[in-house]
């Protein structure tokens, strides 16, 4: 539970005590009471039973303060600079069908709150509301409740920088002398504490340039250096490509916590001999052998002459020639020798283009296993994650397939295979049929197994800085996991910590972030590619966007054209962010300045 978060602070906050029975419960939690300070917003000492309990707490070495506002705490002379934890119980305006007051109150108390907040990374805001005002998807309301009828207490906290990081039921029981009240129009009455949770937040890691999160103000010069190109640095010398490219193979998602785990898994569960690191043994890069018939365009810049793109491939620049980025695994085996009986596996960075699919990562993760009985063995680990027998299945892909068109041992085309798994219809992998010296060879996307294994719905999830994947029973290791187990049946609460088969929990940065749904328009001055469109939102907003609807297309007659009208475009555009704290006027900045900058300076349009 949360009190295990004051073992180790040093300067406790408590705000909106009203009768201060929740500080008399902390008594008996703390170890030193003089590290807690108790307010409360009432300025009358002698009522009670706040008398009483004011008493005992300055008996035990507890500070007092009366006349304190939550949401003004920075202006008080009185506090210290900085706590370690800053604790809100049920937070209320008094009355009832308030619920936009009350949200002006939590927003305002997180702001606040922030800026009293040390800078340690376990330093943390604690709130508790009520069941079903939080308005996250494992607070269950007694009757059917819109997200809109709810405080929405993520959102309003980020909007002091915070994330959240915890959520667990409120244990009464843990506080005996807790009678908490302050609900009613003079705060009164008490609140129905069953079923409640308590929320708990820290500040997030500073977010990236060009993303004016808060009150950052815009910077146009930032988003000039996010759209030029970049290169990587690898084993066979250095390539130009995208900065998205660059920027999300630097961070080796290869090495990420969960990836790890899936190929120490897979490693185990096929029994494979050996593990060979590709990025650090094969080129990144592939030749342009397979499209010698086809016309290459220049390396397409954000700042060139507009052209189509004419492969489904990431271009690069290799040596100043053209070239492409590897797609899959499958190219690596013009560098290896065959192997012998003991079962390879080969791991590595993929890359795809930058189009329209965002729920599929530019840089990928992938596994490949060659030996004998490899393919066997894999299907059959996939199939079990997926659910047992008729739940995994293989789909048979054209024939004609880069993959194969490019493996030049062969002179003929064999079969390939999609390994898909129907309940999320995730393709997990691809199978690769009769290759002249192999075994049949399997390639595994370790990024869709472990959303798989761990029930994760975005790939975003898995890349963030500071998640982590532990075993189930060294989880009261981490500073902000359940230590209890018992919940409620009917809620799911841990810090949406996804449990695997294996015993393994997958904690994420943050939890429940909000998504926010924006529409843009635009119209064309001239030329208008499509693929430039997805290129610039994957240089600008990669991170932020999870997904892009084109919902509406007018196109003019000629003699609307030559009456001045345009062709138009309409996106709906989701927003979303695993790392940083978003709110919806965070967002809708985002579009309104980042977005419509690059539409108008880059792409040329007229958003409207």
């Amino acid at each position: 539970m949360w009190p295990g978060l004051l073992r180790d602070a040093r300067a406790v906050l408590l705000v909106g005590e009203c009768n201060f029975s929740f500080s008399v419960s902390l008594l008996y939690i703390v170890d030193q009471p003089s590290i807690l300070t108790a307010t409360c917003l009432e300025t009358d000492p002698e009522e009670q039973p706040r008398k009483e309990n004011v008493t005992l707490l300055r008996e035990k070495g507890v500070r007092i303060l009366l006349g304190v506002d939550a949401t003004k705490l920075k202006e008080n002379q009185d506090l210290e600079d900085k706590y370690d934890c800053i604790i809100f119980n049920f937070p209320h305006v008094g009355g009832k069908s308030r619920i936009h007051l009350n949200r002006e109150l939590l927003l305002s108390f997180f702001i606040s709150a922030s800026s009293c907040l040390d800078e340690e990374k376990t330093s943390c805001v604690i709130v508790t509301l009520c069941q079903g005002q939080g308005g996250i998807p494992c607070d269950l309301p007694r009757r059917q409740r819109a997200y809109g009828d709810t405080w929405k207490v993520v959102e309003m906290a980020a909007y002091g920088g915070l994330i959240l990081k915890r959520v667990e039921n409120f244990q009464a029981n843990l506080f005996p002398s807790y009678t908490p009240s302050g609900y009613g129009k003079h705060g009164e009455k008490g609140f129905h504490v069953e079923d409640s949770l308590t929320y708990v937040f820290c500040k997030s890691r500073p977010h990236r340039i060009g993303l004016p999160l808060g009150n950052d103000p815009f910077m146009p010069e930032c988003l000039h250096e996010l759209v030029l190109p970049d290169s990587i640095n690898s084993c066979s010398g250095l390539i130009n490509c995208s900065r998205v490219h660059s920027a999300l193979y630097s961070k080796r998602p290869i090495a990420s916590a969960p990836i790890s785990y899936v190929v120490q898994f897979l490693m185990t569960q096929v029994n494979a001999k050996k593990v060979i690191n590709a990025d650090e043994e094969v080129p990144l890069h592939i030749g342009r052998t397979m499209h010698e018939n086809t016309h290459l365009c220049r390396e397409c810049s954000l700042f060139s002459p507009k052209c189509k793109r004419s492969t489904q491939l990431a271009k690069c620049m290799v040596d100043g020639s053209p070239a492409y980025l590897r797609d899959s695994l499958v190219y690596s085996l013009e560098n290896l020798s065959p192997p012998s009986n003991s079962v390879i596996l080969f791991k590595g960075c993929v890359f795809r283009h930058l189009g329209e699919t965002f729920s599929l990562p530019p840089v990928g993760t992938e596994a490949m296993f060659f030996g004998e009985g490899s393919l066997n063995s894999v299907l059959s680990v996939l199939t079990k994650l997926s659910g047992g027998p008729g739940h995994c299945v293989l789909k048979i892909v054209n024939a004609n397939h880069s993959y194969s068109q490019n493996y030049t041992r062969c002179n003929f085309n064999p079969p390939t295979f999609e390994i898909i798994s129907l309940d999320r219809m995730l393709v997990l992998g691809h199978v690769f049929c009769g290759l002249p010296g192999l075994e049949d060879v399997c390639t595994v996307n370790l990024d869709n197994v472990a959303l798989l294994m761990f029930n994760i719905m975005d790939w975003r999830e898995i890349r963030t800085n500071s998640c982590q994947v532990l075993p189930s029973v060294c989880i009261m290791r981490h500073p902000f996991q359940d230590e209890c187990s018992s919940v409620r049946s009917k809620v799911v609460v841990q810090d949406k910590t996804h449990v695997s088969n294996q015993g393994m929990k997958f904690i994420p940065e943050s939890l429940y972030p909000p998504t926010f749904t924006l529409d843009v328009c635009f119209s064309e001055n001239g030329f208008y590619s499509e693929d430039e469109f997805w290129c610039l939102l994957w240089h600008l907003l990669g991170d932020v966007v999870i997904s892009v609807e084109l919902i509406d297309c007018y196109h003019p007659t000629a003699e609307r054209v030559a009456q001045g009208h345009r062709t138009s475009w309409c996106y709906r555009l989701k927003y979303c962010s695993y790392e940083w704290p978003l709110h919806r006027k965070s967002a809708v900045k985002i579009q309104n300045e980042v977005l419509a900058w690059g539409l108008v300076n880059i792409l040329g349009v007229s958003v409207k």
